[in-house]
């Protein structure tokens, strides 16, 4: 029952206070489409269900399939009617249902603001007895389920005939929640990336430690100070770093929600705070900490093998081709110009531009989080750095039974 309450008051709330911006596209005469009345069935164009995106920062992209059943399930849930999902050669030019499949439009009235193509753009057409969503490539499928579950709350299940054409302005519409200074369950974190994957954004920026700011008066008392490292090591060495293991995500949890939210269309961004708001580790290891006790002196001879043993612990858990890092603006005063650590801080922040759009790239984010620029390291280098192989892009088997998909 739950799930279907929540359905319910998102109702209300999306159709209270119109939070959806309008899709581009134009209505046109004809019956309007009751879905209560139609076929009661989802068709996939074969010869589409197969397709994985490539271009997205996932390294388990979902088949067009996989996303049609999450959105099996979705619509379930919403319409309290049980449908079918089938495999058809083509997408007939009559039929009644939902018929999901490529996008055979000009390919040029969908691309990113900046003139790029995107595999996230979708047609969307609706008749009096069906509804067609044509993607350029399965996440832009899945995002026109999106819309269709937006307009059947917004119009209490009657759709006008229309013909829309949409596709995002920008590849990273993400948000960040700090699971660095408060725990959140497992099931929230799911439950809210499947909200937001409902309003189209697309990146999940998981802030995994953090501590109390020591700069309110607290650096006398440091020890006592909250801190947080989200994710349990498998390594026990690395044990120190948690305080809370009952507040922590193991590997399997975390592989879990890192599923649930590809399905849904949205990586995973995870960040581990370095060498800035690193109580996590100076509690462990006091005597790598700088006068503020929540830095991390890179000076000392510990310090930068203790944080790649972190990295090389946690790099091979995250399905992403992107890993954030924010603190890269190191304060270089407190090294000397010859100190050998500072021309590995200086390699850190060089650009590296990614040539080879199916690797997986380390991105250092700079600790301004909302400029442009990013700092890329290519998979070689990223294995230099660390000392750990990388894997490559690749595609997960649908994991057993379903999650729970929550609006």
């Amino acid at each position: 029952m739950r799930p279907v309450m929540m359905l319910l008051s998102g109702a209300l709330l999306v159709s209270g206070l119109q939070l959806l911006p309008p899709v581009p596209g134009s209505t046109s005469d004809g019956a309007p489409l009751d879905l209560a009345s139609i076929s009661k069935a989802i068709y996939i164009d074969s010869s589409f269900a197969s397709v994985t995106d490539l271009n997205g920062l996932t390294l388990i992209p979902p088949t067009a399939y996989e996303f049609a059943e999450t959105f099996q399930q979705d619509l379930a849930q919403l319409t309290g009617f049980a449908w079918t999902l089938q495999n058809i050669d083509g997408i007939p030019s009559k039929g009644s249902g939902i018929f999901l499949g490529q996008f055979h439009g000009n390919s040029s009235d969908l691309t990113y603001e900046d003139g790029t193509p995107t595999e996230e753009g979708y047609a969307f057409t609706i008749s009096s007895n069906r509804v067609f969503i044509g993607g350029t490539g399965a996440r832009g499928m899945w995002w026109g389920t999106r819309t269709l579950l937006q307009q059947l709350l917004l119009s209490n299940g009657t759709l006008a005939p229309a013909d829309i054409v949409d596709a995002p302005a920008y590849a990273t519409r993400g948000f960040m929640l700090d699971a660095g200074r408060k725990y959140y369950a497992p099931s929230f974190l799911k439950e809210l990336c499947t909200y937001a994957s409902f309003f189209k954004l697309s990146e999940f920026h998981y802030h995994l430690s953090d501590n109390y700011p020591l700069n309110r008066g607290h650096n006398e008392t440091w020890t006592e100070v909250y801190s947080h490292f989200s994710l349990l090591p498998e390594d026990e060495s690395l044990h120190g770093i948690i305080e809370r293991p009952n507040e922590t995500l193991s590997r399997a949890v975390f592989a879990d929600f890192q599923q649930h939210c590809a399905a849904r269309g949205v990586t995973v961004i995870p960040e581990i705070e370095a060498p800035g708001h690193c109580l996590y580790l100076t509690k462990w290891k006091p005597e790598m900490a700088l006068d503020k006790k929540d830095l991390l002196n890179l000076s000392h001879p510990e310090a930068i093998p203790t944080v790649k043993s972190i990295w090389s612990e946690f790099l091979p858990w995250f399905e992403t081709k992107e890993f954030c890092q924010r603190d890269v603006r190191f304060h270089q005063h407190h090294f000397q110009q010859n100190d050998p650590h500072l021309g590995h801080l200086r390699a850190l922040r060089k650009p590296h531009h990614l040539q080879r759009r199916h690797h997986p790239t380390l991105a250092i984010r700079p600790i301004r989080p909302y400029r442009a620029s990013h700092f890329r390291l290519q998979p070689h280098q990223l294995r230099r750095l660390v000392g750990l192989h990388v894997p490559q892009e690749r595609s997960h088997a649908h994991q057993p039974g379903p999650l729970p998909a929550v609006l």
